[in-house]
């Protein structure tokens, strides 16, 4: 009988628990600190669980994914294997198209009725799960021995460390602590925020109350551009969000920490959803036509309200100037606040609102093939906490379901 301790009790931790438990000589305890299963699970995909995407080169993962070594694992358990798997737990799905992205959601449309498949399958005698169980210390001497707060010790012959990123994470707990990097010699990549809101002091967005606006945005790195991205953007004082932001905001939270130059440039009219227009040729015939509008009528049907006040004082104009009495120096000003309105970018938002955590542990202390530490035999490493991130989009749950899945495959038929 192998004794497993799976700590964490999220996608890669549960779905390994289901996996592992298919071999009843296998004797499964989950530990979480929370008070229920799949805390995270429950949010994602706006409370809808997107659990993974169709829109899935595997040849190319550098689009989805910051570490090209997990198409070893999608070569064994894929997207399409994860809609399999999940039917035969009995969670049908659809698809929802939008942009490139071909996101996969159940049928249902709730993260809830998710979780209560995966508690179903998670109901076996030899699974035991313990919530509300915080572990303080664990080392390795022939066998895992592990305390916990409330000071209880147990032992057990393999460990499965599923206990994700930092994401959410409000407490002061040192970070190294969460990852048991001390504890267990394991080399921790400085964790950072991910899929999350970029901050900027510009004084475009600074005091201005929330709204959305659908632009191009193009992420710079010291004055060279590194990616761009179209949809709805949520403007709100001090913060850029929204899917087009989240897509970039890795790239940015990296170099931010290598205290590179980030800067956002921002296109109000983006024509990228009509294939025959350019943005500055739109705007000039725009110009055209209306030249005896206000500079304020004329912005009212392109920008929200709060910008045009902001831009006739950048502009530092009259409110009741037309376009046809401005003059060449401010006619090519308003046309880059327009399409290229760049605001220098401070930072991201904190653990506690961030999606991802970008770093955790090195994923060259694992045997990719089975998820095992190569310096601990039987110690076993999946899901966020290892330093994988993907884009938005159900990537980053697609690894943590295919990484528990592959690990607990392992202990089923080790």
């Amino acid at each position: 009988m192998k004794n497993i301790l799976i700590i964490g009790a999220g996608a890669s931790g549960m779905i390994c628990a289901i996996e592992a438990s298919k071999n009843i000589n296998n004797h499964i305890t989950i530990i979480d600190k929370n008070s229920v299963l799949g805390k995270k699970l429950l949010i994602t995909g706006n409370g809808k669980c997107n659990f993974t995407n169709l829109e899935f080169d595997k040849d190319n993962l550098g689009k989805y994914y910051n570490n090209t070594i997990v198409k070893d694992v999608f070569d064994r358990f894929d997207n399409i294997d994860l809609i399999k798997y999940f039917e035969n737990l009995g969670i049908l799905s659809y698809q929802f198209d939008r942009g490139n992205n071909k996101y996969i959601y159940p049928l249902t449309n709730k993260s809830k009725d998710v979780l209560n498949t995966f508690k179903r399958h998670l109901n076996k005698t030899n699974i035991n799960i313990l919530l509300n169980k915080k572990i303080i210390d664990i080392y390795f001497n022939k066998k895992f021995i592990v305390k916990t707060l409330d000071e209880n010790i147990f032992e057990f012959d393999y460990v499965v460390l599923a206990t994700g990123g930092l994401s959410g994470f409000v407490d002061d707990e040192p970070k190294n602590t969460h990852y048991f990097s001390d504890k267990l010699n394991l080399k921790l990549i400085k964790p950072l925020s991910g899929l999350c809101a970029l901050k900027s002091d510009d004084f475009l967005i600074s005091g201005i109350k929330s709204f959305r606006s659908f632009c191009k945005i193009s992420l710079f790195i010291n004055d060279e551009i590194k990616k761009t991205e179209s949809g709805e953007i949520q403007f709100n004082n001090h913060y850029l969000s929204g899917i087009p932001i989240f897509q970039v905001s890795s790239i940015a939270a990296r170099a931010l920490d290598m205290n590179k130059n980030v800067s956002v440039s921002i296109d109000f009219l983006d024509m990228s959803y009509n294939t025959n227009k350019n943005s500055k040729e739109f705007l000039l015939s725009k110009i055209n036509k209306l030249a005896d509008y206000t500079v304020y009528n004329f912005l009212l049907g392109i920008v929200n309200e709060q910008l045009i006040y902001k831009y006739i004082k950048i502009l530092n104009i009259n409110n009741e100037k037309t376009i046809k009495n401005l003059n060449s120096v401010e006619l090519e000003k308003l046309i880059n606040l327009l399409l290229n309105y760049r605001l220098k970018i401070l930072g991201t938002q904190t653990f506690k609102d961030a999606q991802i955590t970008l770093g955790g542990i090195d994923v060259s202390e694992i045997n990719i093939k089975n998820f095992m530490s190569k310096k601990i035999k039987n110690l076993f490493l999946v899901g966020e906490m290892l330093d994988i991130d993907g884009i938005c989009g159900g990537y980053n749950l697609q690894f943590a379901f295919s990484s528990g899945y592959l690990c607990g495959n392992f202990l089923r038929n080790d």
